[in-house]
């Protein structure tokens, strides 16, 4: 009797532990896929282009295009180099 209870709880707490591991599991991927596309990689696999500075700082305003100056595009495969020729 005392061995059969023992058995039964050992079931249900092996049960319960397999329930958790899913949900966790679940709960993971589905926070991977959120992290995934909101990744500023995605952003350039979508078509997207992003100009660095020579510092290595992401150009953000026209102001920081000055005519002449060289620049880094970065694009989904890697990066190409660019210049402003025009404000």
């Amino acid at each position: 009797l005392a061995e059969e209870r023992l058995a039964r709880t050992a079931d249900r707490l092996h049960a319960g532990v397999d329930a958790a591991l899913r949900r966790e599991r679940h709960r993971l991927e589905r926070l991977g896929a959120q992290l995934d596309a909101l990744s500023p990689l995605r952003i350039l696999d979508r078509g997207y282009a992003v100009p660095v500075g020579s510092d290595g700082r992401v150009l953000k305003r026209r102001v920081e295009f000055v005519p002449g100056a060289s620049f880094r595009l970065r694009v989904a495969d890697g990066d190409l180099s660019a210049r402003v020729e025009s404000p």
